[in-house]
């Protein structure tokens, strides 16, 4: 599932161009490979406003006793663990790309063929963000059987403040992606 993904500059500059960027959310900061518990960009909307934030990948659950990182598209508006998040406390994942591996260990990159930017719908727990998945559409399925949930540009400010709409968005399947390999995982077995 999405443990990793990459911000470039050519996303930052998109993201620029449709949200209020704070001054403390600076690229030298934010573009490069996000891994758990990093900080990272996410869109929110506050007072109507939609603009950036920077929060920590991954939340520590307590009574789990381990860094959730992804919920569930399919139940996160009903699970105890993630419902007051997912009905008050919904964010946008910007990025270039995200990260699978192959059986091979062979790094794959997902990404948008003709837009810089992909928007994965997440929610936010205290100052952390989880990523919202969902089953893998064609593009990625033959790696992986889970993606996150992407949303298209015009969807955004609807996920952020319109409850209806974000239920919906929920069931969508995500739009197919172009993927590139990138290296081979050394294994010291």
């Amino acid at each position: 599932m999405c443990g990793r993904f990459l911000m470039n500059e050519e996303a930052f500059e998109i993201i620029e161009h449709i949200a209020y960027v704070p001054d403390y959310i600076q690229p030298e900061l934010f573009c490069k490979t996000i891994y758990p518990t990093n900080p990272a960009i996410t869109l929110v909307m506050k007072d109507g406003i939609l603009q950036a934030e920077s929060l920590h990948f991954g939340y520590k659950s307590e009574s789990m006793n381990r860094l959730l990182i992804n919920a569930r598209a399919e139940t996160v508006s009903e699970k105890p663990m993630f419902r007051q998040s997912f009905y008050h406390h919904r964010c946008v994942v910007p990025a270039s790309s995200f990260y699978e591996w192959d059986a091979a260990k062979e790094k794959i990159s997902f990404f948008e063929k003709n837009d810089p930017a992909l928007f994965m719908a997440g929610i936010v727990k205290e100052d952390c963000f989880l990523i919202l998945t969902t089953n893998a559409n064609p593009s990625v399925e033959p790696y992986h059987h889970r993606m996150p949930l992407l949303l298209k540009k015009e969807q955004l400010r609807s996920w952020l403040s319109e409850e209806s709409k974000a239920l919906q968005f929920l069931k969508q399947t995500p739009q197919n992606l172009e993927h590139a390999f990138s290296f081979a995982q050394n294994s010291l077995f």
